[in-house]
C-alpha cells in the first residue's frame, strides 16, 4: 500500500489511539475482575439455604441446631427475640460442631455510620468477639432500608470490610411491591443504587407476593434482581415465604417448591425461608401459623415439606452454583434456543465454566404435575439428565427427554 506521509500519519494516530483505548478497556476489565479481592462477594462452596427467625434463647441447644442441619439448612440467622454476646457465641459454637455457618446480630454494629469514634470502637469490640469463630459467616446489619440510608450503610459495610475482611455484612432489601415512598419510582434503580453505593457482598431481598395466589410479583422481582446481579457481578439470594401470617395463606408443598425452584432458575445463589421458628410468642401483630417449628418447639408439617424441598434445591442449586445464568423463558414465552419443551414450562439456561450448557425445566403449576417432553437440537452427543435423588448425571438414550415433574418441581438437562 502506498500512503502519503499525511495519510499515513493520520492512520498511525488512529491506530495508536485505538490501541490505547483497547489497552485501557483491558486494564479496566482486569480491575473489575480483580475487584472481589478488595470488594469481596459471597462465593460459598455450596448452595446457600437459610432462614429468618432462629430458635429463641431457651431453645438454643445442640439438638435444636442438629434439627436445623437435618432440614437441609447451611446458614443460620439469629432469633427474632433478641440476642446477647453469650448467645451469639453459643450459636457459633453449635454451628462449628455441625458444619453450619451463622450470621450474628449485635447492637454495637449500627445500621449506619458517620465519623463517630465511639461507634467505631463498638464495631471493633464486636469484631473482636466474633471474628475468631470458624462458623461465622458475617454480621447482620439492616432489614429493608430505603435508598436514603445507602451512603451511611455503605460506610458500615466498608468499615467492617477493613476490620474483618474474611466475613460479610448482610443487608436485606424490600420487594418490588413496596410503596414508592419507600423505594422510589424504579425498583431496578433501588437495587442498582444499593449495589453501586453500599457495595455489598450480595443482594438479598424478600418477596411473599406469590402467597396471594399470583406468581407475577415473585417472578417479576426475580427478573429485575437477576438483571442487576448479572450486570454487577454481585450474587443474590431470595427470601420466600413459609409461614402463614397477615394476608398470606398456608402454603402447600407445591407452592413452597414453586418458590424455591423459580428462585434457582433465575440464577440465585441462595434461598432463604421466612420463617424457621414461629414469631408468635414475640410478635402479636400477625396471626402467625405454620412456621417450620411452632412457638412451643413442636414441628409443623412445613418442617418435613421444606426439608424435602431443601434437599431438591441443594442438589439442583449445587450443580448451578458456579454456572452463569444465560436466559430465562417463562411458560408464556415462545421457546427458543437448543431446548424446546412441549406445552407449558419455564426453561432457564446456564453456561458452566467448562463450556457446557445446562437447561433447568420448571413446572409452572404449583397444583398439578407436569408430564411432557424436552427436545434438544444438538447433534454432537446425547444430552445428560440429572437425577436429584442420587445427585448423578446419566446419558440420555436420545435427544428427546421425557419430563415428569411434581407440582412446582424442576429438572436439569446438560448438553
Amino acid at each position: 500500500m502506498d500512503f502519503s506521509t499525511g495519510v499515513f500519519a493520520r492512520w498511525f494516530l488512529k491506530a495508536w489511539l485505538a490501541f490505547v483505548l483497547v489497552m485501557f478497556n483491558c486494564i479496566a476489565m482486569q480491575a473489575r475482575a480483580a475487584a472481589p479481592a478488595s470488594q469481596p462477594v459471597w462465593n460459598a462452596d455450596t448452595f446457600t439455604i437459610g432462614f429468618w427467625c432462629g430458635p429463641p434463647a431457651k431453645f438454643t441447644t445442640l439438638e435444636r441446631y442438629q434439627e436445623i442441619k437435618d432440614a437441609g439448612f447451611t446458614v443460620v440467622f439469629p432469633p427474632n427475640t433478641g440476642v446477647t454476646v453469650d448467645l451469639n457465641k453459643k450459636i457459633l459454637g453449635y454451628c462449628e460442631q455441625l458444619g453450619l455457618k451463622a450470621f450474628v446480630t449485635d447492637s454495637r454494629i449500627p445500621a449506619g455510620l458517620e465519623n463517630d469514634a465511639k461507634v467505631k470502637a463498638g464495631i471493633d469490640a464486636a469484631v473482636a468477639d466474633y471474628a475468631k469463630y470458624p462458623a461465622l459467616a458475617g454480621y447482620f446489619i439492616a432489614d429493608e432500608p430505603g435508598p436514603g440510608a445507602y451512603p451511611s450503610l455503605g460506610r458500615v459495610v466498608q468499615y467492617l470490610r477493613e476490620k474483618d475482611p474474611k466475613h460479610f455484612a448482610y443487608i436485606n432489601l424490600l420487594p418490588l411491591y413496596a410503596p414508592e415512598w419507600a423505594i422510589g419510582k424504579s425498583y431496578e434503580q433501588y437495587v442498582r443504587g444499593f449495589v453501586d453505593i453500599v457495595k455489598p457482598p450480595l443482594i438479598s431481598y424478600d418477596n411473599y407476593g406469590f402467597a396471594t395466589g399470583d406468581p407475577n410479583p415473585l417472578l417479576s422481582n426475580l427478573a429485575i434482581v437477576r438483571k442487576v446481579s448479572l450486570e454487577s457481578g454481585v450474587p443474590f439470594w431470595n427470601i420466600v415465604l413459609a409461614t402463614q401470617h397477615g394476608p398470606y395463606h398456608n402454603l402447600t408443598e407445591g407452592e413452597l417448591r414453586f418458590e424455591a425452584m423459580n428462585t434457582i432458575a433465575y440464577g440465585a445463589k441462595g434461598l432463604m425461608w421466612f420463617t424457621y421458628w414461629s414469631p408468635a410468642d414475640s410478635d402479636k401483630s400477625f396471626d402467625w401459623k405454620h412456621a417450620l417449628i411452632n412457638e412451643d418447639g413442636s414441628r409443623d408439617p412445613h418442617y418435613e415439606m421444606v426439608k424435602r424441598v431443601n434437599a431438591e434445591a441443594q442438589a439442583i442449586g449445587s450443580q448451578l452454583l458456579k454456572a452463569q445464568s444465560v436466559e430465562v423463558l417463562s411458560a408464556k414465552d415462545k421457546k427458543s434456543g437448543a431446548v424446546k419443551v412441549a406445552g407449558d414450562a419455564l426453561v432457564a439456561t446456564f453456561r458452566t465454566s467448562d463450556s457446557k450448557s445446562i437447561a433447568m425445566v420448571v413446572n409452572p403449576s404449583w397444583e398439578k404435575p407436569l408430564t411432557t417432553t424436552a427436545t434438544l437440537g444438538v447433534a454432537d452427543e446425547k444430552p445428560e439428565v440429572f437425577d436429584v435423588a442420587s445427585g448423578k448425571w446419566s446419558r440420555a438414550s436420545s435427544d428427546s427427554i421425557p419430563i415428569q415433574l411434581e407440582p412446582g418441581g424442576a429438572m436439569l438437562i446438560r448438553y
